[in-house]
């Protein structure tokens, strides 16, 4: 799976890039070579598998033919059918101005430290 960095683009910066992005696309040539262009081999590889989750589910194959074919779980071949609809409430973006430091205090009981010296061998 892809590790995906929480952090949000600016407004600016996010037009510019799918401006660039599109505009290469409207050049012509081949999708698939662009593609590969902007995207890491595994990224390429669940975005080829996404694909084809499709075009299997268009032909009528079952969960269970897909998953044979494809190696991909019944929840892959349910979120790209959903249309990657996610369940999950998204996580909420915490800006370096909001972050609070919780103040040093001492705990209530101190750390249990262990025995130290007394183990079973010198009984």
């Amino acid at each position: 799976m892809v590790n995906v960095n929480k952090k949000y683009l600016g407004r600016s910066l996010n037009e510019e890039s799918w401006q660039k992005f599109e505009s290469e696309l409207k050049r012509g040539g081949n999708v698939k070579k662009l593609l590969t262009k902007y995207l890491s081999p595994d990224e390429f590889a669940v975005f080829e598998k996404r694909l084809a989750i499709i075009s299997l589910l268009e032909k009528g194959k079952t969960y269970l033919e897909i998953r044979r074919e494809l190696d991909a779980s019944p929840s892959t071949v349910s979120f790209v059918r959903q249309g990657f609809k996610i369940n999950k409430k998204p996580k909420k973006i915490i800006k370096p101005s909001e972050i609070k430091l919780k103040p040093d205090h001492k705990r209530k009981f101190p750390r249990y430290k262990g025995v130290r010296g007394f183990g079973f061998s010198e009984w």
